[in-house]
């Protein structure tokens, strides 16, 4: 969900300075606490004084952000944004799949309303690289898009995935594309926007 914060956190008999991020599927922490709080076992959030507050597994939970700022997450934990708001999909927008249809994806462009168009007319690129030959294939897929398209790969997540988010990226890199922007996909997919650099 992209905010991040370094500030007093105390999580059960633990304080001290961390990094907190606020994500899609919880809470991170970074430095002296470490560990990710799902947001399926954070109970009871609120904000209480300057702190957002909740029960956890690991004991009572309490990030000082600032009164305003805690409200803001609290916000964002109890309403998060729709992966179609995450990857920027409205009806208004033209959509293009990059290589074979995939029936996951075609469900989430749908359900968004968008409006797919041939690659020459796109605004928003989607591209599953879940094989070498997917790989090889992005670039004469990407050659057909508008300068300015950005793309997202849906990619495989894991150690032992046929191609790896390194392996993309250099890819990507090597075509003039520069990492913009990552989204949950799913628990066995990542989603990475890429955008042309100038």
């Amino acid at each position: 969900m992209g905010r991040e914060a370094e500030c007093l956190v105390e999580c059960g008999a633990e304080r001290d300075e961390t990094r907190v991020l606020l994500e899609a599927e919880g809470l991170v922490l970074r430095g002296a606490l470490k560990g990710t709080l799902r947001l399926a076992d954070l109970k009871k959030l609120r904000v209480e004084g300057d702190a957002l507050t909740a029960e956890t597994p690991r004991g009572p939970l309490r990030v000082h952000l600032g009164a305003a700022e805690a409200q803001r997450w609290l916000e964002r934990l109890q309403n998060p944004p729709s992966l179609a708001a995450k990857l920027g999909l409205k009806p208004e927008v033209k959509v293009v799949q990059l290589g074979p249809p995939d029936a996951e994806l075609g469900r989430v462009l749908a359900d968004a309303g968008v409006r797919e168009v041939a690659a020459g007319q796109a605004e928003l690129a989607f591209a599953l690289v879940d094989s070498p030959a997917a790989l090889l294939q992005l670039e004469k897929s990407l050659a057909r898009l508008p300068a300015a398209t950005p793309v997202w790969i849906l990619r495989l997540k894991g150690k032992n995935v046929p191609v790896g988010e390194s392996a993309i990226m250099a890819e990507l890199k090597r075509l003039g594309y520069g990492p913009a922007k990552t989204a949950r996909w799913s628990d066995e997919r990542g989603a990475d926007r890429y955008h042309r650099r100038s």
